[in-house]
């Protein structure tokens, strides 16, 4: 189990307050409204498990007006009054009845005291913050960073073990894949991203979800795990055979993934790193390859906290700096196979891989910072 005690979760409770007292402070103290699932989980120190795992919205909502109050929905409270220690993290909670329409945005109005048209929210009713809520949350506390460390090292062990298993010829994409699920299920997270695919499928797909083939050349698992509202992203390689075209194409994206990482420094701007990534891909003679793909970015309380392109300069993110302590996770890839993908903490004094176990091939073992490689099963 990934450690997340009663210290650590009021640590990060604390953190996240002060970033939200700024936000609040910076719109005259208005009352702040929290549904969104990330949100939720940044703001309680990673209390509330989402029981849709794909709602936008959590069972649990935050108003944050004179005083930081839960809303609990009926079905969830004998349990949060059991377990949650809320009260001792400081929370007022409220029960909201679930057959209740509209039932925890009626309470959130109620506990805030005003209008909805006054009140800030990511929620969609009044004042929209999302974007100031991002910029808050990716910058990530000593807390919050030794557990993205944990976390990274548990699912980089799991995926790693999951591939080394493979028996080609025999193994299909489906049986790594739940390999896969359950180790990370049995360390309490959560694969909210799950790619398994192989050989051909891997070569022609952006995304080989898995279809029950059997692997026997080739094979590419992708997962982006989620813990206590924390995020991590990694991608491994594995194959048979000496393939002198995908080497080279992985080399050709380990440099793309390299000179992004390097330029993603504190005092950096986002627009700045896009920019060295669009032309990392034109230094290793595909210019527009960024274009096929998604290329990553920040990552913490979502997937990814948000994605851009070289193109996207309007992006409120474009021009805003790069802060220590945020951690990212970028996604160069190449058609034919070639993808790099870890997930890495950025300080003051370099770069920090936390999806790893030490034990797999690294693409430049020269550069610890360098990305995963592809291991040769049976060399």
């Amino acid at each position: 189990m990934i450690p997340n005690a009663r210290d650590y979760r009021r640590a990060r409770v604390l953190h996240a307050r002060e970033k939200l007292d700024a936000i609040r402070s910076a719109h005259a103290d208005a009352p702040l409204i929290l549904g969104s699932v990330g949100n939720v989980a940044w703001a309680t120190g990673g209390v509330s498990q989402p029981i849709d795992r794909t709602a936008a919205f959590d069972t649990v909502w935050l108003v944050d007006a004179k005083e930081p109050t839960l809303l609990v929905s009926s079905v969830e409270m004998p349990r949060f009054t059991a377990e949650a220690e809320l009260e001792e993290l400081g929370f007022k909670v409220v029960g909201v009845p679930w057959y209740e329409a509209d039932g925890s945005q009626r309470a959130a109005l109620r506990e805030a005291h005003c209008d909805e048209s006054l009140v800030l929210s990511d929620t969609g009713m009044g004042i929209d913050v999302s974007i100031e809520l991002i910029e808050q949350r990716m910058v990530l506390s000593g807390g919050e960073r030794e557990l993205l460390r944990s976390l990274g090292e548990s699912a980089a062990r799991v995926v790693e073990s999951a591939v080394r298993s493979w028996q080609p010829g025999i193994s299909a994409d489906f049986s790594i894949a739940a390999e896969i699920a359950f180790g990370l299920e049995t360390i309490g997270a959560e694969a909210v991203c799950l790619i398994v695919g192989g050989d051909d499928r891997v070569k022609t797909f952006r995304h080989p979800m898995m279809s029950g083939a059997v692997v026997n050349e080739l094979l590419m698992a992708v997962a982006v795990v989620r813990w206590s509202g924390l995020h991590v992203a990694l991608t491994r390689v594995a194959t048979t055979v000496n393939d002198e075209r995908l080497t080279d194409d992985y080399n050709l994206v380990n440099s793309v993934a390299r000179s992004t990482l390097a330029a993603t420094v504190p005092g950096a701007t986002w627009g700045d790193v896009y920019g060295t990534l669009a032309r990392a891909y034109r230094d290793v003679g595909h210019g527009q390859g960024w274009r096929d793909y998604f290329q990553g970015g920040p990552i913490g309380y979502a997937q990814r906290e948000f994605e851009l392109s070289p193109d996207a300069t309007d992006s409120p993110f474009w021009s805003r700096e790069i802060e220590k302590n945020v951690a990212v996770a970028w996604n160069p890839s190449l058609h034919g196979g070639a993808k790099v993908e870890d997930t890495f903490l950025i300080g003051e004094s370099g770069r920090e891989c936390v999806t790893t176990t030490g034990e797999w091939p690294r693409c430049d073992p020269d550069d610890p910072s360098s990305a995963a490689g592809i291991l040769l099963i049976g060399s």
